[in-house]
């Protein structure tokens, strides 16, 4: 049953591609309905029939990017029918196609326990995901396609570099069935821990490009900036996701051969680096989709940080990655209306903006609120648990620097987002006008209120069943 969510959406683009013609932009819509449908079955569902069980096997955190996947597919979907309707693409069958082999290509990294194979899907979603940001064929999106690639694909072989390492590292290899993350946590024989940590520096490094941690974020705001805008919502709340999943896996299979207290303090460094690189670039910012591509490395950082220092600092971060996919994903559907209403992502030319488009301007109003992490938001409360959980761990230092960088982060952001929403002038330029119709601003709202949701449920009496669903 877990395959089809790999399957549907292949076999989908493959349609897409040979389509011509308004058709195809319903394509992803309809399979996304299949796809939340059959997810909704497998998280649910514990006892499943899988074909390939040499090769699968779902994690909690991996059900809960595998939901997120096929949430955010469902809202971008539905979305891109009226988008493409007022963008006049080209080449609309690329971008459906491409958009189906994407989700299929982050759904097969959520479902996957061999190490090999995860690998494979990782560097599928980077293959897929390029003819996106190509798509609008300027010279900008050409240079951010190729440093997508380069980037992107040094990183993952990295990555290959250090699974060849740690597999290495172990003394036993008979005693191991396959390469499965699920076949190292039952391993119990000895391992060299010398050889083991080279190779989690490859995995962090590699699979850290991927999920934007700095320095190795180069590409991230290239690829985020030139994307069409329902792209981009995937880029930042799916595909990000995915990339730090066997990063947790083999951080995971580190503390249980004894090297957690190592591999930890690596994912806080790059976490807290992250954070404070985005705060540093951000002020400096003319773009609006540049802007909320650093936020997505600072977020990342804060989740990678979380996940580092565990206990509750990793319920935290957990929390943190379901409500910043939401809104990070409602904020640049937003970014699309705007795009499509005045034809420029310079901060400085959005004026009037809840003049022009109230109801986008309301939505990405609401949603800079929430990724910013003002209290009493899901984002604040996430960043609470993380910092309680330093200091319960004794990592003082990192709390306070932790502390220190959001609220940086909070000055330069919010300043941004302010000469947004409330610049106005007299005389403002607009490519035509939009006609704001639900299909452009509805899926923002409904992100937006499923955290919402999500956030008072986490902190209710139906606490104990949330945490039972999520991490169960």
């Amino acid at each position: 049953m877990d395959e089809l969510v790999v399957i549907i959406p292949a076999l989908a683009g493959i349609i897409a591609y040979f389509i011509r013609g308004n058709f195809t932009r319903y394509i992803p819509f309809l399979t996304a309905i299949i796809q939340s449908i059959i997810t909704a079955y497998i998280c649910i569902e514990p006892n499943q029939m899988i074909l390939l069980k040499n090769y699968i096997f779902i994690t909690p955190l991996g059900k809960i990017v595998l939901a997120l996947i096929s949430l955010l597919f469902l809202m971008v979907s539905y979305y891109s029918i009226d988008y493409l309707k007022n963008s006049h693409y080209e080449s609309e069958h690329i971008y459906s196609s491409m958009l189906l082999f994407f989700v299929s290509a982050m759904s097969l990294t959520a479902i996957s326990d061999h190490i090999i194979l995860t690998w494979i899907a990782i560097e599928a979603t980077t293959i897929s995901s390029a003819p996106l940001i190509f798509l609008h064929k300027t010279k900008d999106s050409i240079v951010a396609t190729w440093k997508y690639l380069i980037t992107c694909s040094v990183g993952i072989s990295l990555a290959l570099l250090g699974s060849f390492i740690i597999l290495q590292s172990i003394s036993q290899p008979e005693q191991i069935s396959g390469l499965l993350f699920s076949n190292l946590m039952a391993y119990t024989g000895a391992i060299n821990p010398m050889w083991f940590l080279i190779g989690f520096v490859f995995i962090l490094i590699g699979y850290g490009t991927k999920v934007g941690l700095a320095p190795m974020h180069i590409w991230l705001s290239d690829a985020h900036g030139e994307a069409p805008s329902p792209a981009s919502a995937l880029l930042s709340g799916a595909l990000l996701n995915c990339a730090f999943l066997p990063i947790y896996k083999f951080d995971t299979v580190a503390g249980h051969f004894g090297l957690g207290e190592i591999t930890n303090s690596m994912m806080i460094t790059l976490g807290l680096f992250s954070v404070f690189v985005a705060a540093a670039f951000m002020p400096v910012q003319k773009d609006y989709k540049r802007l909320l591509a650093y936020s997505s490395i600072e977020n990342m950082g804060i989740i990678t940080l979380g996940a580092g220092i565990g206990g509750i600092a990793f319920l935290g971060s957990i929390f943190h990655m379901i409500n910043h996919s939401l809104i990070k994903c409602a904020l640049f559907l937003a970014t699309g209306n705007m795009l499509l209403q005045y034809g420029t992502k310079e901060i400085s030319n959005i004026t009037n903006f809840f003049k022009i488009l109230p109801k986008t301007a309301f939505a990405f109003t609401l949603g800079a609120i929430g990724i910013t992490g003002f209290p009493p938001l899901g984002l604040f409360l996430s960043e609470l648990l993380i910092i309680f959980g330093a200091f319960a761990g004794h990592h003082y230092i990192v709390g306070l620097l932790l502390i220190i960088g959001l609220i940086l982060v909070i000055a330069g952001f919010s300043k941004k987002i302010i000469s947004i929403c409330y610049s106005k002038s007299k005389e403002y330029k607009v490519v035509k006008p939009l006609k704001e119709s639900f299909g452009l601003y509805g899926p923002s709202l409904i992100l937006l209120f499923l955290s919402f949701i999500i956030t008072i449920l986490m902190f209710s009496p139906y606490q104990e069943y949330v945490l039972n669903f999520l991490l169960h």
